[in-house]
């Protein structure tokens, strides 16, 4: 293959990623940016248990493989888009799921690009379900997917700072 060709086809394929994923803020490769909490993550499994999750989701993160998904990736994302459903913001989750057998076998199939991977797979989760932002005093709120999707970014602004929580690029999404 021509070096011409391959930088045509690498084009065309930054074209379609653009298309796909044109309404994700996203940083340096793509993946957006997800900073993990600090909270122990066995604190997060007890935040998470007494959310809206099924039991057996949520052991999904003692399991590694498939388990009773078609693809340990779609157990995966089962688990990512159950903890996000049971109240934790896309940083706990992503703490969770890291320290989790779950997390930790992932780094054989996915090696060097494993963050990258559950960022992308706790991200996607997140805006599956609805994001959950937290506010002052700890007050979280689930960020529906069309709730603010009507409103321009700065009008979705001023309705979370009347909220009490100050807007940050990555949790404002309006498709475009």
């Amino acid at each position: 293959m021509s070096y011409d060709r391959r930088g045509d086809r690498q084009r065309e394929l930054e074209a379609l990623h653009r298309a796909l994923f044109r309404d994700q803020p996203a940083i340096g490769n793509g993946v957006p940016e997800i900073v993990p909490s600090s909270t122990p993550p066995r604190d997060l499994w007890l935040r998470a248990s007494r959310g809206r999750i099924r039991r057996s989701t949520l052991n999904l993160l003692n399991t590694v493989g498939a388990d009773r998904y078609s693809s340990p990736s779609e157990a995966d994302s089962a688990i990512a888009a159950g903890l996000c459903s049971a109240g934790l913001t896309p940083g706990e989750a992503l703490t969770l799921i890291l320290a989790s057998p779950r997390g930790k076998a992932a780094v054989a199939r996915k090696g060097r690009h494993t963050l990258d991977y559950w960022e992308r797979t706790v991200g996607r989760a997140a805006g599956y379900v609805g994001e959950v932002v937290e506010g002052p005093g700890g007050l979280r709120i689930r960020m529906a997917r069309d709730a603010l999707s009507e409103l321009r970014p700065r009008e979705a602004g001023d309705a979370l700072t009347e909220l009490g929580i100050a807007p940050a690029e990555e949790v404002i999404r309006c498709p475009r």
